[in-house]
């Protein structure tokens, strides 16, 4: 943040594509990981998996995510829904 409490343009990280590794599909049950990726919050390789149930046109579920190199974890939820 600048002195008078704006956010630079410098200070926002660039975005980039996160690539879906593998999902699987069996009786209303999602499951699948991420290709691991740089977070630059903490200038580390990152791993996520995620779990999830199929209901209609909504899929929701938990994910959690680890580093390369520490035994670190986050986890939270998730959700989609077709429009």
């Amino acid at each position: 943040r600048a002195h008078d409490g704006s956010v630079s343009e410098a200070s926002i990280p660039e975005s980039q594509l996160l690539t879906i590794r593998f999902v699987r599909i069996a009786e209303g049950r999602i499951s699948g990981e991420l290709d691991p990726y740089h977070a630059p919050d903490c200038d580390c390789t990152l791993l996520t998996r995620f779990l999830g149930t199929m209901r209609g046109d909504t899929i929701a579920g938990t994910y959690e995510t680890s580093g390369e190199r520490s035994r670190d974890r986050a986890a939270g939820e998730w959700r989609v829904v077709r429009r």
